[in-house]
């Protein structure tokens, strides 16, 4: 978001602890440790913006985003879809992976003649409840990919870049059992990795699973 901006910042990245939850630096600024977080001094106060989308909501606030990164189209269908995608992001899309990522993680410490258990059962909810929903959202924004290069229409906004990390996620988990059928999707997400704002963010930022 702010490399798209063209913003000026300082990335501080802070490691996970042994126990995966974040280190009581960050949580300083995040209290409930949750990321990723925005600080800003410039009044001479530290303002702190936790979570996602409340700091691109708040940035969307700012006149230089509502200009770059909300739908400059008069289309009610835009700003529809923009608030939808914006939205949708942690509030439907990201509890569910993250509820697979704990399923994961369980497994990965259990012993093993419990892990063989909590596996089958953690297979039938994923089945039955987490990859129908999963893939209803895939559909949704298949279609919308269908018609045009972005979630919301022609251009890109605030909503494609809420919705990177879910899709990574897609792509990296569920490449056989979702990822593969949705092309329109896989296409969209080489074109938010060729932009040059998202390859120096990559740079910056690394792809170290222990980053809070």
């Amino acid at each position: 978001l702010l490399e798209e901006l063209g913003l000026n910042y300082e990335l501080k990245i802070y490691k996970r602890q042994p126990d995966k939850l974040a280190p009581p630096e960050f949580k300083a600024i995040s209290p409930l440790g949750t990321s990723p977080c925005i600080t800003d001094n410039d009044d001479g106060d530290q303002d702190a913006l936790s979570e996602s989308n409340k700091a691109s909501a708040a940035n969307n606030s700012n006149s230089k985003i509502a200009k770059q990164l909300r739908p400059t189209s008069s289309s009610t269908t835009s700003r529809r879809d923009y608030l939808f995608w914006f939205h949708v992001s942690p509030g439907s899309f990201m509890p569910l992976l993250t509820m697979s990522a704990i399923f994961k993680y369980i497994e990965s410490v259990l012993p093993c003649l419990l892990s063989g258990l909590f596996r089958t059962v953690f297979s039938k909810v994923k089945e039955s409840f987490v990859l129908p929903r999963l893939k209803n959202m895939m559909d949704l924004a298949e279609t919308k990919l269908t018609a045009h290069d972005f979630l919301a229409g022609s251009e890109l906004t605030a909503a494609d870049i809420t919705m990177i990390y879910g899709m990574e996620t897609i792509r990296d988990e569920f490449a056989d059992s979702i990822w593969k059928d949705y092309p329109k999707c896989s296409a969209w997400m080489k074109r938010m990795q060729a932009r040059p704002a998202f390859i120096s963010a990559q740079k910056k930022s690394g792809d170290s699973p222990d980053v809070v």
